[in-house]
């Protein structure tokens, strides 16, 4: 159970930097801003495509939009000048996700 949540951890991260790099890249090359929506579409095409990134298709869709949505959330607060440039998703320290679906964790010891 514990190396299922790492992964699922672990591919949350990196969508939530592939967003923060899409958006990056759109607004200094393109000067534009890239939606939530068409971040989404992509990241089904990524999920469904074996030869780029297959291990996300072991992951729950709505964990990876949970986080596509966090990324979102992020940016429209930074330019609402409600909070501080979003920053990148590092792989060391407390790493979390958000999965709807209301999945209950059971607490096996007090550590």
């Amino acid at each position: 159970m514990e190396a299922k949540g790492r992964r699922v951890q672990g591919a949350c991260r990196v969508v939530k930097n592939l967003a923060k790099e899409q958006r990056e890249h759109a607004r200094r090359f393109t000067h534009s801003s890239v939606s939530y929506t068409a971040q989404s579409m992509e990241l089904k095409e990524l999920r469904n495509d074996p030869e780029i990134a297959p291990w996300l298709s072991e992951v729950p869709a709505q964990a990876l939009q949970q986080a596509l949505l966090d990324s979102d959330t992020a940016f429209k607060n930074f330019f609402a000048k409600r909070a501080g440039y979003p920053k990148w998703a590092k792989r060391s320290g407390w790493g979390r996700f958000r999965d709807p679906q209301g999945v209950a964790v059971k607490r096996l010891s007090k550590r």
